[in-house]
């Protein structure tokens, strides 16, 4: 789980950030070659992707985030993302982590740190066929660094927000039904209830499915 670490004021804190996008069975989510804008987190569903016609790899489930590899390398698609069942992704705009460099810099590098473990996992298992868990902290934290500094190279402080609404397919299509989207974010307020919308007398929505369910336990007591 990749937000295990974060408390649960920081999950709210990524929760006014995030936009919700909402797919069905067969939709295409990431388009490969498409110049890549966001990633996203998994809060219901299953992609897979597909690096070409009839050929997919495993698929994603979840609590996995999505979209990130751009973000460190070459800032275009690798793959296409393809719905094999109906679902929705939380999404933060590459956009914004910058500039949640400056409006909250801690956070900004827990989250980019947690992006760059996910990328480097997603590396070694596809290039090496091993596990992150194999190599040292000194490895780790390496690869980490490496990876932090290609996503400098991509100057994504530079790229305006008009850019991000015209650059994605899945972005432009569903940008008039995002919320928090193009500058709009979510208040605390927005949040819970959105979380009180399901019926339950704990948030277990929105802001909880961000962490796939790994926030700690007293967060809501």
């Amino acid at each position: 789980a990749y937000f295990k670490d974060f408390d649960f004021q920081q999950l709210l804190d990524l929760a006014h950030q995030l936009s919700i996008l909402d797919f069905t069975v067969g939709e295409t989510v990431l388009y490969k070659d498409e110049p890549a804008t966001f990633f996203g987190v998994l809060l219901e569903g299953t992609l897979k992707p597909q690096f070409g016609p009839g050929s997919f790899g495993p698929c994603r489930g979840v609590g996995e985030i999505i979209g990130e590899m751009a973000l460190f390398f070459g800032g275009t698609r690798v793959v296409s993302m393809v719905a094999e069942a109906a679902g929705y992704l939380a999404v933060f705009q590459f956009s914004q982590l910058e500039l949640l460099k400056r409006t909250n810099p801690s956070l900004a590098v827990k989250l980019n740190t947690q992006l760059a473990r996910a990328a480097l996992a997603k590396g070694l298992q596809q290039d090496q066929g091993c596990t992150i868990e194999q190599l040292s902290e000194h490895e780790i934290e390496r690869g980490v660094s490496e990876l932090l500094q290609k996503q400098a190279a991509q100057r994504w402080e530079e790229r305006q927000s008009y850019e991000i609404c015209r650059q994605e397919s899945l972005i432009r299509n569903k940008a008039p039904k995002l919320r928090g989207f193009m500058g709009r974010t979510n208040s605390k307020k927005d949040v819970l209830k959105r979380d009180e919308a399901e019926g339950n007398d704990k948030p277990t929505g929105f802001s909880s499915r961000l962490a796939s369910e790994v926030a700690p336990a007293d967060a809501y007591e």
